[in-house]
């Protein structure tokens, strides 16, 4: 009866804790060759040896994935084996030199020798959890990150439009743990702009149907991404409905069901901005005609201000006012397009300027020409129409 143990840390334990993907374990690895003599474990080995060491995949099984090295040297899937020179001093006991499995998942160590002055010996750990180091995430469209964090920012993507979502399971040197199967992941969506009063959330499809809704004061939601595959889950349709700005934040809650928690660095999305601006006549606005001051009302076509003779006598007495409306790709209006997120000024307006009389014709039976001065309008959140009391507009429209 004998055989070999795989013992962890200065106490010697039989069983070896959980570790972190790419990273040397957290206590020292040791194995031991033993043997009974009548009922007594005794040590076995002195010296160096050469034992065949394995690691063996248990969840997910198989021989994909990263490697676990052994001070460096890689050491074999199960059932294949790597020879590697041990010295085993008191107690039998050898010290395995910084040991990383640079690959998430549930691993199994074992051990076996056999030379001629000894019959097969083999032995091997328990199985435990090797989790990656950290989540990354990343939002992008055609190869440039959406990661605009002020409203002033010049990286923009159109509220309810497709981008890129991207969750990448990393180990401690930034290596993909191809073998990472989820646990419980959780996302924190934040508003970080707007959120002035009367701002409101817009919500973030983030994996097929699924949405999380954008707060001011989040906490961390159970979610389910497109399933990962080789350690990256990627969703080309993510979208945000609303105008603004966004934090993300996401970690892996209890992975391995074994309450191991998988932290992410949270990273900011934005800015979005509207798709589309439709246009709405509120007020056709009202002609008045006078070429001097005894008359009102009254023009010839053609005849101009008698005080200036610079302008034409037709002019509006009432302007004309339009509602502009702001919406996403999906035509729903854009709340949020208002205050600092409102870009767009009196100057972007563009007035065709009318050159014919589009009823009125000559002798030559063409329409009649005419000229006119047009200037920019006022832009304004608030009802400009005439029989107005100027009141605040619903948001998302000027």
């Amino acid at each position: 009866n004998a055989g070999f143990r795989f013992l962890s840390g200065a106490g010697n334990e039989t069983t070896l804790p959980n570790q972190t993907s790419g990273a040397v374990f957290s206590d020292t690895l040791k194995l031991q060759a033993v043997q009974d003599e009548n009922g007594v474990c005794t040590g076995l080995f002195t010296g160096n040896h050469d034992i065949d060491l394995s690691q063996e995949n248990v969840e997910p099984g198989g021989t994909n994935g990263l490697n676990f090295t052994d001070d460096g040297a890689i050491i074999a899937k199960h059932s294949s084996v790597s020879s590697t020179t041990l010295n085993f001093g008191a107690q039998s006991i050898a010290i395995i030199p910084t040991p990383i499995y640079h690959d998430a998942g549930q691993i199994r160590l074992r051990a076996s020798y056999d030379q001629a002055s000894v019959t097969m010996l083999s032995g091997s750990s328990n199985t435990f959890w090797v989790s990656p180091a950290e989540l990354q995430v990343s939002a992008s469209l055609g190869g440039t990150a959406l990661n605009a964090a002020t409203a002033n920012a010049t990286v923009t993507h159109e509220a309810g439009g497709d981008f890129d979502l991207r969750v990448t399971a990393l180990n401690s040197l930034g290596v993909i743990t191809q073998n990472y199967s989820p646990g419980q992941i959780q996302l924190m969506l934040t508003r970080t702009g707007p959120i002035l009063t009367g701002s409101v959330d817009g919500n973030l499809r983030y994996g097929g149907g699924s949405m999380i809704a954008a707060s001011v004061s989040p906490a961390f939601q159970n979610a389910t991404l497109t399933a990962f595959s080789s350690g990256v889950s990627a969703y080309n349709a993510a979208q945000y409905s609303e105008v603004g700005l966004l934090n993300l934040d996401i970690q892996d809650s209890n992975y391995a069901s074994a309450n191991i928690v998988i932290p992410a660095t949270a990273i900011n999305i934005g800015r979005f901005i509207p798709d589309y601006f439709t246009q709405t006549v509120v007020d056709d606005g009202y002609f008045i005609a006078t070429c001097n001051a005894s008359t009102a009302y009254a023009a010839y076509s053609g005849q101009m201000d008698e005080a200036t003779n610079s302008i034409g006598a037709i002019s509006y007495l009432t302007n004309p006012v339009l509602a502009i409306t702001a919406h996403n790709t999906q035509g729903n209006i854009t709340q949020n397009y208002f205050d600092d997120y409102m870009k767009l000024s009196a100057s972007d307006i563009n007035l065709t300027v009318p050159n014919v009389d589009q009823s009125a014709v000559g002798a030559d039976s063409n329409q009649l020409s005419l000229t006119a001065v047009m200037s920019n309008g006022i832009l304004s959140q608030t009802n400009l129409t005439a029989s107005s009391n100027r009141t605040a507009l619903p948001k998302g429209t000027l």
